[in-house]
């Protein structure tokens, strides 16, 4: 279901005109959009492993909620935490490709950056079977409207960054510990950015570009403010 609504939305917004027009204005060529989405698409198959540590000596309240076993956070248990290159490297890395010739002020996007992950951090949870669900509409929004409040001519560039930056902080990392906790239990590895192309980092900068484009294109980012 996650594929098929996140398939319709992409034609959505392309029968829109503003998938084209968002490619306009980021001045991509047809090739950089195609080997980029290939280079998305192949790293999208590596993780690399960051380290081992250590899940912790008791169990907290809201990892007891998931019904964890008894041996969840034994000393010594160790849980590994793994890098998806296609779900975390690539999007940053496009940010900053789109970004090498644009002046961008830091302080507004910092703070846009923060309030994303100030909003999604509530929106996520941790789920036994797949691991940290991040609600991607709180953080396309406030990263969207914010664009376009705060970044000015690269409202663009200024939502996608924001959306990438904040939801990798307020719904991968600030929920790294409890999802830890019950990778432990369940003798499995964490993998951040694991969905790789579909995986709500580089979903939610991606949908926060073309969202911002929307309500630019109808003016209706006064109505929001």
């Amino acid at each position: 279901m996650h594929y098929l609504i996140t398939l319709l939305l992409l034609f959505l917004f392309f029968r829109l005109g503003v998938l084209s027009e968002v490619l306009h204005k980021l001045a991509l060529s047809p090739w950089e959009v195609h080997y980029g989405l290939l280079a998305l698409i192949l790293l999208s198959l590596v993780n690399v492993r960051l380290l081992a540590v250590d899940a912790g000596s008791s169990v907290s309240r809201p990892a007891a909620e998931e019904n964890l076993p008894a041996c969840a956070g034994l000393p010594g248990a160790r849980v590994t935490i793994n890098l998806n290159l296609g779900g975390v490297v690539m999007p940053l890395f496009f940010g900053l490709y789109l970004a090498r010739e644009q002046a961008l002020e830091l302080v507004p996007l910092s703070l846009l950056a923060l309030m994303v992950a100030v909003v999604v951090y509530p929106c996520s949870r941790v789920s036994r079977r797949r691991g940290i669900v991040i609600h991607l509409a709180a953080a396309v929004t406030v990263a969207a409207v914010g664009g376009l409040w705060l970044g000015g001519e690269q409202y663009l560039l200024a939502a996608y960054l924001a959306a990438v930056v904040g939801t990798l902080v307020g719904g991968d990392l600030l929920h790294l510990s409890r999802l830890m906790r019950l990778r432990s239990a369940q003798r499995r590895g964490i993998f951040i950015g694991g969905a790789g192309l579909m995986d709500a980092i580089f979903l939610s900068g991606l949908f926060a570009m073309l969202t911002a484009e929307l309500l630019r294109q109808h003016d209706l980012i006064p109505q929001l403010l």
